[in-house]
């Protein structure tokens, strides 16, 4: 019907068959096409031949005029998909006996052959396209060993970069279920903005400007913090698992200091904040501790919810600048720790798996910068 094959559609029919016969359209595109699905069913590990149909027949018309007896001929004589290749592959050369046509064709088939999965079906492969190229098998074995190479490099790339998409579309996803919890309100002044002033006060080094990002997450964990001072075991919680550090926001950093001091302190760090004599900062915790509840409270929702995605987000951020601060010199210390950091991002999608990448980070100093 014209809908592209995929891998996918190879996994369904594993489950009913063992063997896999294609019957495409007659012509180049048809006998191309057979080749490149040939490859799917071949990574799964699924033996598959190519039926060949009289040239300008496709599967439907060869049937509504020669009935079904003689399109069962067709697949009983169907053959291997490595002749099935040779042949197509020398009707597309100019020259097919020529040396350069020879190094063309036995790649193709090489490449084909590497596609297999199971290692018993690739050496009979291999011995096909020897016999058909009159080529010494050995010679071909040197030759596929570098595909095989190749094409594992070729997957781990695709792995990674996979994996990357996988944590973006999962950060993504976490963002949105963040912000559905949440009421917006009036947007607050933040440092970097050209009102702002520079800040100095104890307990959070200020960065300059240019290194300030302001984050919702920041300033709603903060909000939560401010919101459920009475809270000891949550305020446990994020102080647990969102060291200070952790917050790249000046005003955030201070608040998040200053309330996991609290306890301690008998309430008074808090209040040490919003007597600095700083007027930005004064009106930024007034704001914090003003501002209307955002968590829409209900049996699958509660504070501790909403913090834990909070502190998930905080830790995608830091680690997804880890992953993207590892220089790309190939070397494969960098290759390990950054395949490392795209599976915690991953993990990171839920509390669940996420709580023991949090655990183990804080543990190794990567809260701090």
């Amino acid at each position: 019907q014209g809908t592209a094959f995929t891998e996918e559609h190879v996994r369904i029919l594993k489950r009913y068959a063992d063997s896999a016969v294609m019957v495409f359209d007659s012509d180049k595109a048809g006998q191309k096409a057979a080749v490149r699905t040939a490859g799917l069913f071949l990574a799964a590990g699924v033996p598959v031949r190519a039926a060949r149909l009289p040239e300008g027949e496709d599967p439907d018309s060869f049937i509504r005029a020669n009935g079904p007896d003689a399109f069962a001929k067709v697949l009983d004589e169907a053959e291997e998909i490595v002749p099935f290749q040779f042949r197509l592959a020398r009707s597309l050369e100019t020259e097919p006996d020529s040396a350069d046509a020879l190094g063309r064709i036995s790649a193709a088939l090489l490449e084909t052959v590497g596609k297999c999965g199971n290692a018993v079906h690739r050496a009979r492969m291999l011995q096909e396209a020897a016999a058909l190229l009159h080529l010494p098998e050995s010679a071909l074995e040197e030759e596929l060993g570098r595909v095989l190479e190749t094409n594992a490099k070729r997957a781990e790339r695709d792995a990674v970069r996979e994996a990357a998409r996988a944590a973006q579309e999962s950060q993504r996803q976490a963002a949105e279920e963040v912000e559905s919890v949440l009421v917006p309100q009036e947007e607050m002044p933040l440092p970097g903005d050209p009102e702002a002033p520079d800040l100095e006060f104890e307990g959070a080094e200020a960065p300059p400007p240019s290194l300030i990002a302001p984050d919702p997450a920041e300033i709603a964990l903060c909000e939560l913090l401010m919101q459920t001072l009475e809270d000891e075991e949550l305020e446990a919680f994020v102080a647990t698992y969102a060291p200070e550090d952790l917050f790249t926001h000046p005003y955030c950093r201070a608040v998040a200091h200053a309330v996991y001091l609290q306890k301690e302190s008998e309430g008074q760090s808090l209040a040490d904040v919003q007597t600095t004599g700083d007027a930005e900062l004064t009106r930024f915790v007034e704001r914090l501790a003003t501002a209307p509840e955002r968590v829409v409270a209900s049996a699958e929702l509660t504070t501790r919810t909403v913090a834990q995605d909070l502190v998930l987000a905080l830790w995608r951020r830091r680690l997804r600048a880890e992953r993207d601060a590892i220089p790309a010199d190939g070397a494969a210390e960098s290759t390990r720790r950054r395949q490392r950091l795209t599976l915690d991002l991953r993990l990171l999608a839920k509390w669940e798996t996420g709580e023991p990448v949090v655990l183990r980070a804080i543990a190794s100093g990567s809260s701090r910068r």
